[in-house]
């Protein structure tokens, strides 16, 4: 069974607008997407970090919505949003109304695939990888 890997990371410039970058790799290729931009007013809300994270996991996630006979395949997510990944799995329960529809995406987006789960990793992770 192959395994897709998705790294991601977001962050914000100005508590307005934030940014993120993703990754998906598997059996030695790689798709990366670095900083792309969020614009507060083409998401009706200012770009929280939190937010920024998760927009970066939909974009790899979307991205993946192209695969074929997705049971064949399963997903490790790597990230250092705890927020994120912890309330993805239902292991914390999201307080913020705004961040529910940004998780019912991705849970969207996950359906079908053999499994999935998510691990953390530390921030040098992302630096390394990202450059932010």
């Amino acid at each position: 069974m192959t395994t897709f890997i998705v790294n991601f990371d977001g962050g914000t410039r100005d508590q307005i607008n934030g940014y993120g970058s993703w990754e998906v790799r598997w059996q030695g290729f790689s798709k990366k997407v670095s900083r792309t931009p969020y614009e507060a007013r083409k998401f009706g809300q200012r770009i929280t970090s939190n937010v920024a994270e998760y927009l970066a996991l939909t974009g790899a996630l979307a991205w993946l919505q192209s695969v074929k006979n997705k049971d064949r395949y399963r997903i490790v997510i790597y990230g250092d949003s705890e927020l994120v990944l912890k309330t993805l799995t239902g292991e914390h329960i999201i307080h913020k109304a705004h961040l529910k529809p940004l998780r019912d995406t991705c849970h969207e987006f996950l359906k079908g695939f053999a499994d999935w789960k998510t691990e953390w990793q530390g921030r040098a992770h992302n630096v390394a990888r990202f450059g932010h």
